[in-house]
Parts: structure tokens; C-alpha cells; sequence
């Protein structure tokens, strides 16, 4: 049924008195009610069937008869009047709760801090922008091999700081805008709040119906862009699936896993977009937390086709939810191996010592190396990458 027929609202004082709802009610619907009396006064109905449906399936089969006979309805008409009403107030119910909680954890992001992970990249020396990054990608890129040429161009994409120049926050605006609308589908899919614990990190498929939230936000690690991208904002909002920016990857995971997630429940896919004007590599290597659920991290293609951003994360979990975002081989590590003593038989724990190894990350020197002297040898070989560290958490002492 398209609409509620008229005459059930004409008729609604005396649907109010037999249902007997009770005094305050009646008084709402006094002859010049305003508007909004009257939108309280029919909630006010509904919510009693509700409780009339709730304290028994007779009693409430009594009251729907009651009102019939004294409106000459069919039962039929008066029930879908009041099923279609009930579904209208939970999704509008549903969609004021998501809203709040949306502008809740933009409001929350602006003022997240966490000291404990702020720069946790920088500090050692991972994040690398223009030449240094695209050397390092030429290098380091996953199957430089076959992209040799192309890689030789990567330098084409230091200078598309011309291209876009004092426009990247409306670029910024736009990415997310696009982001946004490509995913935008069904929003009524957003109704239903947090009821579960976040299910553990997967590949996020690409979905075939528009029944998936998506929710964005946007790293880079510059935040001179902030306050025009603000005001871009403010005359043409993204809307509430956009969460807000940061400009350290570690303290937005954080707010990702601790406080969005917790919120929205385990469904929806939380976007990372990561707009840059230069070529950007983080070498250290990385990987996302599974309590981050289903997650994309997108980047966009520079003049040369190539990715403007690259990244290490080894575990294949994180790359199947990567989108033009290329990918760094870890830094090589090498060990020496010491050993000082004689290795005689039977005195071997007296006589010989194995020291600690040392190791050497990306070392200048990288070809195996042997030695022995009386009391002395010592090996210099590969040794195993670092494993990668969890995002979002403390790199500890």
C-alpha cells in the first residue's frame, strides 16, 4: 500500500478512545493539533499495538476488531497500515542512530591522539618521498624486472606536483567523492549498529549487491592541504560515510580498530584512501591488524601509469586488499656469524664460543663472505626479513 488512507487519520480520535490509550493521548488530538501533535499522537498509537502485540496475541486480535468494526475497515487494510508505519519509524530510527554515530566518529577522529604511535614510520627512516622514493621503488618494486621500463619513468610522477599544485585539496575533495559514489549503493544498508565483535581481517570481495556500508577516510602524511580541503567541505560536504583524515598511518589504524570499528559492527568495509602529489614509499614492513575487518587501502595511478604510492607488507592477506597501490620486496637483511675458540672434541664448551649474530638491514655490502684464523671465523650471509610489523600498535622499546 502506496499510502495510509485518509479517513483512518480523520477517524483517529476514535481509534484513540477504543483503544483506550489513555487520556494524555486523547488531548493531543484536539481539533486545531498542530503538525507535530499530530506525528506524536500516531506514534503514540503504534507504539500501544506494539505493546498490545507484545502482552499477547489475543489481546491484540481484540483491539484490531474493536477498531474495524467502529472504522468499517477490513482487517487486512488496518494491519498493513500499521506494519507500513511500525517499518517506516525503525528505518527512520535506525538511520538517525547510524547518522549520529557517523558524525560521532568524525568529530572523534579530529581529536583522536595517540603519542605512543605518532611517527612510529618516520622515526626510522622509512617514509620516503619524491627522488629518494622513486630510487628506492626501481630498486625494491615487486617484479621490477618486467616493469623496467616503466620504472624509468617513475620520475615523471615526483613532478605531478605541477599538474595538481595549490588544487590538492579539491583533488583530495574529489577522490573521496568518487570513492564514495562508486560504493554508495543501498543506503539503507547502514541501519543496524555494532551487535557483534569485528570478524577477523579477509580479502573484501567486491560486492554484488549494494548492501555492504562503506566508510572512508584519508591518509597523507602533509596536513598543509587541511584547512582549504575544510573549507572545500564546508561548501559541498562529502556526506556522513566520510570519516575524516590523519596524517600518521599508525595512529589512524589505531582510531580504525579501537574506536570506528567497535562502532559500525563487523560488516562494513573501511576504506583508506591515500591521495599524495609525489611519489611516496614506506620500506619498513608493514602489515594491517585483523581486528581491522574488511578493509580496501587505494591509492591512484601517477602520468606514468605506475602507482604513486608503494608499500612493503609481505603477508598476501594485506595485497589482496590493495588497489593501485604497489608493493615493495622487504629491505634485505644479512647476518655475520662469529664463532672465536677451538672446536676440539670433548673440550668444545670449554674451548669455543659462539657469539651473538649481528645483523645488517639493507647493508652497502651484500655478497657472502667466509672467514677463518686460528681462534677466530665468522660467516657473512642473507639472513631472514624482519617480520612485519602490526600497524596501529607500539613498536615497543
Amino acid at each position: 500500500m502506496d499510502t495510509i488512507p485518509a479517513f483512518i487519520w480523520r477517524n483517529l480520535p476514535q481509534l484513540l478512545a477504543i483503544a483506550d490509550v489513555g487520556t494524555g493521548i486523547v488531548k493531543a488530538m484536539q481539533p486545531n493539533a498542530t503538525a507535530a501533535e499530530l506525528t506524536n499522537a500516531r506514534g503514540e498509537v503504534l507504539n500501544w499495538f506494539a505493546l498490545q502485540a507484545r502482552l499477547g496475541q489475543a489481546q491484540y486480535e481484540a483491539s484490531v476488531r474493536a477498531v474495524c468494526a467502529q472504522l468499517g475497515i477490513q482487517e487486512a487494510v488496518l494491519l498493513q497500515v500499521l506494519a507500513t508505519q511500525l517499518q517506516t519509524q525503525e528505518q527512520a530510527g535506525g538511520m538517525a542512530d547510524i547518522t549520529r554515530v557517523l558524525q560521532g566518529l568524525a568529530t572523534d577522529l579530529r581529536t583522536y591522539a595517540r603519542p605512543d604511535l605518532v611517527g612510529q614510520i618516520l622515526s626510522v627512516g622509512s617514509f620516503l618521498i619524491g627522488a629518494d622514493a622513486a630510487a628506492h621503488i626501481r630498486r625494491l618494486a615487486v617484479q621490477a624486472e618486467r616493469m623496467a621500463t616503466s620504472l624509468e619513468r617513475i620520475g615523471d610522477n615526483v613532478y605531478s606536483q605541477n599538474a595538481r599544485g595549490d588544487g590538492f585539496p579539491g583533488h583530495v575533495h574529489a577522490f573521496v567523492r568518487s570513492m564514495d559514489e562508486a560504493h554508495s549503493g543501498n543506503r539503507s544498508a547502514d541501519v543496524g549498529l555494532a551487535t557483534n565483535q569485528p570478524k577477523d581481517k579477509t580479502e573484501t570481495k567486491e560486492p554484488t549487491s549494494h548492501t555492504t556500508p562503506h566508510y572512508f577516510v584519508v591518509f597523507n602524511q602533509s596536513t598543509t592541504w587541511h584547512p582549504e580541503f575544510d573549507k572545500i567541505n564546508r561548501a559541498t560536504p562529502l556526506g556522513d560515510h566520510f570519516l575524516g583524515y590523519s596524517h600518521d598511518l599508525d595512529e589512524l589504524v589505531a582510531f580504525l580498530v579501537n574506536v570506528a570499528r567497535p562502532r559500525l559492527g563487523p560488516e562494513p568495509v573501511l576504506h583508506i584512501l591515500m591521495p599524495t602529489i609525489g611519489q611516496v614509499a614506506i620500506k619498513e614492513s608493514l602489515t594491517f591488524p585483523d581486528a581491522l575487518g574488511p578493509f580496501r587501502v587505494t591509492g591512484q595511478l601517477g602520468e606514468s601509469g605506475i602507482p604513486m604510492v608503494y608499500v612493503c607488507m609481505p603477508r598476501r592477506i594485506d595485497q589482496q586488499n590493495l588497489r593501485h597501490v604497489g608493493l615493495l620486496r622487504p629491505p634485505p637483511r644479512w647476518v655475520l656469524l662469529q664463532h672465536i675458540g677451538l672446536p676440539l672434541p670433548f673440550l668444545h664448551e670449554w674451548l669455543f664460543t659462539t657469539l651473538e649474530p649481528v645483523y645488517f638491514d639493507d647493508p652497502y655490502y651484500a655478497i657472502p663472505t667466509f672467514g677463518s684464523m686460528p681462534f677466530y671465523g665468522n660467516a657473512y650471509v642473507p639472513a631472514e626479513p624482519i617480520p612485519p610489523r602490526v600497524l596501529g600498535q607500539s613498536r615497543g622499546p
